[in-house]
């Protein structure tokens, strides 16, 4: 009788995916409202160095990477294909992970935000691992 070659496989593969599900820590409130982070997305995947941050409530707060480490921040309404710029907004660190889909790499970071502008205001911390 020989083993199943899918129930010897299984535990792997649970641990590979958990391995790779998001991490996020924050404490991010975008117009005075707490911001809960649900996911996270490589920024690599829209053509940009950052993150992309998706919101419980279907919002999204996008940072980007600029050259003197502080992160430009953009607000995304929940469904909205383009974003309220509030510009730079605090250290931003953000690396490339060793593991990578279909060409894209996760992503880890942190960033401290302090930025308002148009009305809009974002503030706090979030730390971040395994965005895809």
């Amino acid at each position: 009788m020989r083993p199943n070659l899918f129930l010897l496989t299984l535990p792997t593969l649970a641990l590979t995916l958990a391995g790779c599900q998001a991490k996020l820590s924050s404490s991010v409130t975008v117009d005075g409202k707490p911001f809960s982070a649900e996911s996270c997305r490589s920024g690599q995947a829209a053509g940009f160095t950052g993150v992309d941050l998706v919101g419980t409530d279907g919002s999204r707060l996008r940072l980007v990477t600029m050259p003197n480490g502080q992160a430009a921040a953009h607000i995304f309404a929940p469904g909205a294909a383009t974003s309220t710029e509030l510009g730079a907004c605090g250290p931003f660190t953000v690396e490339r992970q060793n593991s990578q889909i279909n060409d894209i790499y996760n992503v880890k970071g942190t960033a401290t935000l302090s930025c308002t502008s148009g009305g809009h205001s974002v503030s706090g911390t979030i730390t971040f691992e395994n965005c895809h």
